[in-house]
């Protein structure tokens, strides 16, 4: 497909197929939560390096700071973002905080156009 051919697309879909196999980011226990997150930043900080201009590093960055923070300050317990976090701790881990919504939805618009995900 026109446009997928590039360092950019490779690594996102090897990462697909690295969450396709069962290492998503939905871990039985913070532990193996820990794990899987220090392995997308890694993927991450790959993809903020290869990244096309239409996707941008905004949304990386906010991944790697605001959403990172969050849950290593929950200790990666996902239930404790959810029981004890204030609505902002929530709005941040689900996606739903202003400040990545429309960037977000331009990634996976992208990424969807491009890569046909």
């Amino acid at each position: 497909m026109d446009g997928t051919e590039s360092e950019y697309w490779d690594t996102f879909r090897a990462w697909r197929v690295h969450e396709l196999e069962g290492e998503g980011d939905e871990q039985p226990n913070p532990a193996a939560l820990e794990k899987y997150w220090d392995e997308y930043l890694e993927f991450n900080a790959t993809m903020l390096q290869q990244s096309p201009t239409e996707v941008g590093a905004a949304e990386t960055e906010w991944f790697r700071t605001r959403w990172s923070d969050v849950v290593a300050g929950f200790d990666y317990d996902i239930g404790g973002i959810w029981l004890d976090g204030t609505p902002e701790d929530r709005a941040v881990f689900s996606l739903s905080n202003p400040d990545v919504v429309e960037h977000s939805s331009r990634t996976t618009a992208y990424e969807e156009q491009v890569c046909n995900t």
